[in-house]
């Protein structure tokens, strides 16, 4: 019996002796290809590591040109508000010019209206006088030919009283 337990265990050692073999024969293999793997590794890094400075340059440009971008459009923003309001300002200073002006124009004809309706009314006034003094004179020239006239007939009836 002892001799089938220590014959069991040596199959045991036996093949546990071959499984280690077999793992020392896949590490040394694998260690064989761990400078391979090593410079694999190294060149996987060095070509990332320049892909990724690339990337990096390509952003921060990116960045830089759309800062740059934004910089234009907002001074461009900038100078048309500033435009704007400037116009804005020149033309409510028109619009008040203008309402200053019609203001003016509104009194100048007002003026006018009452200046030419005092020169009416001192033309009607003086036709009304000097129509008033030749009608006084006519009317004077009148009774006193009209006087002239009765002393006429007068001095002929008297004549002819005198003569009948």
């Amino acid at each position: 019996r002892l001799g089938n337990v220590v014959e069991g265990h040596l199959h045991d050692i036996g093949a546990l002796k071959d499984s280690l073999a077999h793992e020392a024969n896949e590490r040394r293999s694998q260690v064989k290809d761990l400078p391979d793997l090593r410079k694999r590794l190294s060149d996987v890094e060095n070509v990332t590591a320049t892909k990724f400075e690339e990337i990096q340059n390509m952003s921060e440009q990116e960045t830089a040109d759309r800062l740059a971008t934004q910089m234009q459009f907002d001074s461009r923003v900038a100078k048309l508000s500033s435009s704007a309001e400037k116009e804005n300002l020149a033309a409510a200073a028109q619009a008040q010019e203008h309402a200053q002006l019609l203001t003016q124009f509104k009194a100048s004809v007002k003026e006018m209206f009452v200046q030419q309706a005092d020169h009416s009314r001192q033309a009607r006034e003086e036709m009304q006088s000097t129509l008033t003094g030749q009608i006084e004179r006519e009317t004077a020239m009148r009774e006193a030919q009209s006087a002239s006239w009765i002393e006429q007939c007068a001095g002929h009836t008297s004549a002819m009283n005198a003569r009948a």
